[in-house]
C-alpha cells in the first residue's frame, strides 16, 4: 500500500525487530496513525534508549516504549520493564483493529501521548540517566503467529515549540 509502512511475519519471531531512524532524538512530537491488522499483540514506539543487537536481533532496541493497541501504555524494553502508566484511558477511545492516530510527545524527562484526539498519558521518568538522544523505531513484536502492523502519515519535529499536545480536541 502505497505511503504504509508494512511490519509483518509470517515465521515466529524471536526477539522484537524494529525500523529504525537513522538520526538520533531526545525531545520531539511524533504524529502517526497506526494499526493493528493481523493478530491481538502489541506494538509500539520506542525512543530515549538503544540498539541492544546483543539480545539476540541486530535491530531490537533497549529503551522506552508506547504500547498500543493491545496492552496500552508504557514500557522500558530490557529495562524496568512495565512502567506506572495507567494504560485504561487508551482502551477506552483506541481501536483493536482500525486505525489509531498517535501524537508523541517527549521534552526533557516527560513524555505525553494523545490516541484519537484524547490526552492518554502524562509520565515524567523519574530516572533522567535512562534517557539518551536515541533513534526511534516502529516495533514487530516477539511473536509465534503471524502479525501485520502499518503505520502512515508519520511527521516528526524535533524541540517542538509548543509545550502540549497539538492533537487534543
Amino acid at each position: 500500500v502505497a505511503g504504509v509502512i508494512v511490519a509483518k511475519n509470517t515465521e515466529p519471531v524471536k526477539v522484537s525487530t524494529y525500523l529504525l531512524t537513522k538520526g538520533k532524538f531526545s525531545d520531539f512530537r511524533l504524529l502517526a496513525t497506526v494499526k493493528l491488522v493481523e493478530s491481538e499483540m502489541h506494538s509500539g514506539i520506542s525512543f530515549w534508549g538503544r540498539i541492544a543487537p546483543e539480545h539476540g536481533d541486530p535491530h531490537t532496541y533497549a529503551g522506552h516504549l508506547v504500547m498500543f493497541p493491545s496492552g496500552w501504555g508504557m514500557y522500558d524494553l530490557f529495562g524496568r520493564n512495565g512502567l506506572p502508566v495507567d494504560g485504561g484511558p487508551a482502551k477506552k477511545v483506541g481501536k483493536q483493529h482500525d486505525w489509531n492516530d498517535l501524537e508523541i510527545l517527549a521534552q526533557g524527562n516527560r513524555v505525553r501521548v494523545a490516541a484519537n484526539g484524547v490526552q492518554v498519558v502524562d509520565w515524567r521518568d523519574p530516572e533522567p540517566d535512562r534517557i539518551k538522544e536515541a533513534p526511534i523505531g516502529l516495533q514487530l513484536h516477539a511473536n509465534t503467529v503471524p502479525q501485520e502492523i502499518q503505520f502512515k502519515n508519520l511527521v516528526l519535529t524535533t524541540f517542538p515549540p509548543e509545550d502540549k499536545l497539538i492533537t487534543v480536541k
